[in-house]
């Protein structure tokens, strides 16, 4: 079976996925985007916070979904990851 696993750059590589592994995974949501770049790096809410300079709130409710970012949110949080801001949160389809 085959899975995709995401790059710190956006990028998507299809890998193979160990035997038993669960096949009726759900797409990620939007929001997951932020906190699977966040932690891919290591940080905390807090770590982002002061690279991003937003408080830890706000990143809390923009990774939990209550908060739909600005597009300068979106930018400052892009620059602070080195992360593609059009990844990070993907327009809706």
């Amino acid at each position: 079976m085959r899975g995709v696993v995401y790059g710190h750059d956006g990028s998507m590589t299809a890998q193979s996925l160990p035997s038993g592994a669960a096949t009726n995974a759900s797409p990620v949501r939007p929001v997951a985007v932020l906190r699977l770049a966040r932690v891919a790096r290591g940080w905390s809410q807090a770590d982002l916070s002061r690279a991003s300079g937003l408080t830890p709130s706000t990143i809390s409710r923009l990774e939990c979904g209550h908060e739909q970012p600005l597009e300068q949110t979106v930018r400052r949080l892009a620059e602070a990851l080195d992360f593609p801001a059009s990844k990070l949160f993907p327009e809706p389809r």
